[in-house]
């Protein structure tokens, strides 16, 4: 229940009139100094106040469902309650306080700090306000810029650091010092001069903060629940954060019995809540008038004697429960005393936790479009937009021709009430692959929470093939080849001098730089090419040739490479033989294409190759693992395998041919698994391929029946049943509805439109079933009882469906095609770790669900 100060229609409204009129006389200004107690308070230098003479009338209204008002008036000859003066301010102790502008700055220093400078809590105030503060604060001292040089990640311009609009982009202002910079990697301001030094040099330090950023934050939502209210932030310390919030109770308790903690606030935050609440409200506090002692006051928790007081003018001390009254004027507010079990609110102090928030981004090729998923988003901060309802989330790509790093438009709004996870689709633009990945800044972490890095484009039918090219060139140190961009010139050098031999150049761009030595850098290129329907390895040799004429001086080209296929190549075998090695793509394994090339060495195990590297610095060839003879015989079943995968041969034959061998289960070594997989990967590309569903369920339902050890090994090998999974997976999401069903596997597609479905089962038919084709599959539905399906002792498995997928069943205008395939053992699902599923008595069940609207 919030509070409210609107009339209700409850029948006990009562409506009281306080009429109270005062005065003081002048008092002179009072110095009181003490040091931080137990209590967490302390004291400063304060201004008495000048005489004043008050009348006011106040009308309140409270209900059983609204705060109570203050009902008590200064009597006459009553003493006022013993003060003890404080500094009004909305800092910490150990802070200075500087006003710019209207608005209270925090400020903290420290002298000889080494990068990256320590500040006391994260989420200082960005640079723009603390170079305001750095004359007055730290005179002639040289101060730690949040700047870095993130050289070995090959970004060497000079990025900040800080959480804000500028965050991860490169610094703007001029850099004195660059003949005398190599190796200076942070920055450091003197007298508005910035100025290149080394990381370990030690320098001051500048943290501003201030209440009126801090209170934009949604980080206080959290503290919203469990009957609390209108909570705020209590300290700037978002670590180790609380919340002070009030609490309702009808009818009227004891003070001590509104929460488990009452708040004890310090000067600051004394200062902050009349800041934040600006109503005609009072509030229960953890203080109390000590009954034994005159003019002492305590906490409630430890009995600690206050070391500062915050009252309302004149306020006298007759009753013993300390208050918090709040008025319009925050100037007004301030701490009373009355008696217990008269107001309806407290204000209470909450701990505020975090889960830890993450990042990840995913490539939605049906929409062309990236997706990034935030999990626990409430702890992803706020601070840094100027626009308090932004996520301070921020995504880069290294896709620009203008630079090494581009940063996207990503503004990602904070909804007034947060889900567990959230999602936000990011536009890809340009046809050429890049990097991309984001960042977001936690509210109770200096450092930010990584996404994935993945590699997307958005393709069309022009773009062909992607290569990178290392290139090193030599420049005049009287010049920033970074901030100059002095590498953008030498790009377009280069892809003047590709086109006017070869016009087939997508885009030509910088990925990576790399300051060598003084004089002297080397930068990572990517050429993106167009579509001339020639293989990569057609078009590497005609860039080859062309990169290999350029000359430009004082700079040298390196080898070109693949940035996503090792190309055609060729080794020998150990008597010589020729093996032919087809184009594979980074992070696959090949085999000879040319020959059945088999190790008599090593149980008959294939000779292969890794294509190793990665997108950044291109594709590159391991040696070959194994040896082969010319004349090494080989199986009947692995010679008619491998024949099929070189000649053009029917699908309809290759099909008769897969689920005639499969089911011969004696004689299947793990070549043939891989030559398997591969076939059925011909056959879905395959532009004549008639094949059935219902053939390929047959042959993976016979490959199941194959030896566990050879699958492994296929897998562990050349990823041979994850080939054979992605082959089933993908030919599936293009059937309609039907049922097929095997001895191991079981295929379920259903259309639903029923949102009283929640899921299926699957009984067996006979009590001694040990085949799918003696189960029966059936539906379930909202009204099922759980007791019943559990004693039922046909019952083999009951799946529910996902909340998100019943979500969109109810949401969606078109039914939901639901595929469930359940798996009788799961040989092929294999992985690097031991295997523990073929223990004896041991029975798993695999399930895949999908749907799609």
């Amino acid at each position: 229940r919030e509070p409210s100060t609107a009339s209700t229609k409850a029948s006990t409204t009562t409506t009281t009139e306080i009429t109270t009129e005062s005065s003081t006389d002048t008092a002179e200004a009072t110095t009181a100094t003490t040091t931080e107690s137990t209590t967490k308070s302390s004291s400063t230098t304060t201004e008495a106040a000048t005489t004043t003479t008050t009348k006011s009338t106040v009308k309140s209204t409270t209900t059983t469902t609204t705060l109570s008002t203050t009902k008590h008036s200064i009597e006459p000859g009553e003493s006022v309650c013993y003060n003890k003066p404080v500094r009004v301010t909305l800092c910490p102790d150990g802070f200075n306080s500087s006003k710019l502008e209207d608005v209270e700055f925090c400020i903290w220093s420290k002298e000889k700090q080494t990068f990256p400078p320590t500040c006391p809590y994260p989420h200082p105030l960005a640079y723009e306000y603390a170079k305001r503060l750095i004359p007055k604060f730290l005179p002639g001292k040289t101060v730690w810029l949040n700047v870095l040089k993130n050289t070995s990640s090959g970004f060497p311009d000079f990025e900040w650091l800080e959480n804000g609009l500028y965050y991860g982009k490169p610094i703007v202002e001029n850099v004195s010092n660059l003949e005398d910079g190599f190796g200076k990697d942070c920055l450091v301001v003197r007298d508005n001069i910035i100025f290149r030094v080394k990381c370990s040099e030690r320098h001051a330090t500048i943290c501003v903060y201030a209440y009126s950023s801090l209170k934009l934050s949604t980080a206080d939502r959290a503290c919203n629940m469990k009957g609390y209210h209108s909570c705020i932030l209590a300290n700037y310390n978002l670590r180790q954060q609380t919340c002070f919030c009030r609490k309702i109770i009808e009818p009227t308790p004891d003070k001590r019995q509104f929460c488990e903690k009452l708040i004890e606030p310090l000067p600051f935050q004394s200062e902050m809540l009349a800041v934040r609440y600006n109503d005609n409200y009072s509030c229960w506090m953890g203080l109390y008038k000590d009954e034994h002692s005159a003019d002492v006051y305590r906490w409630l928790s430890t009995k600690a004697v206050v070391t500062y007081t915050r009252w309302v003018r004149n306020h006298d001390c007759k009753y013993s429960e300390g208050a918090y009254q709040f008025k319009p004027q925050h100037s007004q507010s301030g701490w009373v005393l009355l008696k217990d079990r008269t107001l309806n609110c407290a204000l209470c102090e909450v701990s505020l936790h975090y889960e830890q928030p993450s990042l990840q981004l995913q490539y939605i090729q049906s929409k062309n479009i990236l997706q990034l998923l935030i999990s626990n988003p409430k702890a992803i901060s706020n601070l840094g937009y100027t626009s308090s309802s932004f996520y301070d989330i921020y995504c880069f790509t290294d896709r620009h021709s203008e630079g090494f790093k581009d940063i996207l438009e990503t503004h990602i709004k904070a909804p007034s009430v947060s889900d567990n996870q959230l999602t936000h689709d990011i536009l890809l633009n340009g046809n050429h692959p890049s990097y991309y990945w984001c960042e977001g800044f936690q509210y109770a972490s200096f450092k930010p929470v990584k996404s994935n890095v993945i590699i997307a484009l958005r393709r069309t039918e022009y773009y062909g093939h992607e290569f990178s090219l290392q290139v090193n060139f030599k420049f005049n140190t009287k010049y920033d080849p970074v901030s100059n961009k002095i590498y953008v010139d030498i790009c377009q050098r280069i892809e003047k001098n590709i086109t006017e031999s070869w016009n087939h150049l997508l885009a030509l761009r910088p990925m990576r730089g790399y300051l060598k030595e003084k004089g002297n850098m080397d930068i990572l290129i990517h050429i993106t090419t167009n579509n001339t329907f020639q293989t990569a390895t057609d078009q590497h040799i005609t860039l080859t040739e062309i990169i290999e004429s350029i000359q430009i001086p004082q700079i040298q080209l390196s080898e070109l490479r693949s940035s996503e296929i090792c190309l055609f190549n060729i080794s020998l075998s150990i008597d010589k033989e020729i093996l032919e090695w087809p184009e594979t793509r980074i992070g696959s394994t090949a085999i000879p294409s040319n020959i059945l090339c088999l190790d008599e060495e090593n149980n008959m195990l294939p000779v292969t190759r890794d294509c190793l590297g990665d997108f950044l610095f291109g594709a590159r060839w391991s040696e070959p693992k194994g040896n082969c003879y010319a004349n090494t015989s080989h199986s009947e079943i692995s010679e008619e395998l491998f024949n099929l995968t070189k000649n053009n041969v029917p699908a309809k034959n290759i099909t008769e041919a897969l689920e005639r061998i499969t089911k011969n289960t004696s004689d299947i070594q793990v070549i043939d698994i891989h030559l398997i997989a591969t076939l059925l990967e011909k056959l879905e590309t395959s532009e004549e391929n008639d094949t059935s569903n219902s053939n390929y369920v047959g042959i993976v339902n016979n490959i199941m029946n194959f030896d566990r050890k050879d699958l492994r090994e296929a897998q562990l090998l050349l990823n041979s049943t994850d080939k054979i999974l992605s082959v089933l997976d993908d030919t599936l999401q293009g059937e309609n509805e039907t049922s097929i069903t095997s001895q191991k596997l079981l295929v379920e597609i259903i259309n639903i439109a029923d949102e009283s479905i929640i899921g299926f089962t699957l009984h067996k038919k006979d009590h001694e079933a040990n085949s799918f084709e003696q189960y029966q599959v059936s539906l379930l539905f909202q009204n099922v009882s759980i007791d019943n399906l559990t004693k039922d002792e046909n019952l083999e498995i009951a799946v529910f469906l996902p909340l998100h997928a019943k979500e969109k069943i109810n949401i969606s205008e078109t039914p939901i095609k639901l595929i469930t395939t359940i798996f009788y053992n799961d040989f092929l699902f294999n992985s690097n770790e031991n295997s523990q599923t073929n223990k004896k008595n041991c029975q798993s069940r695999h399930i895949w669900l999908y749907w799609f609207s």
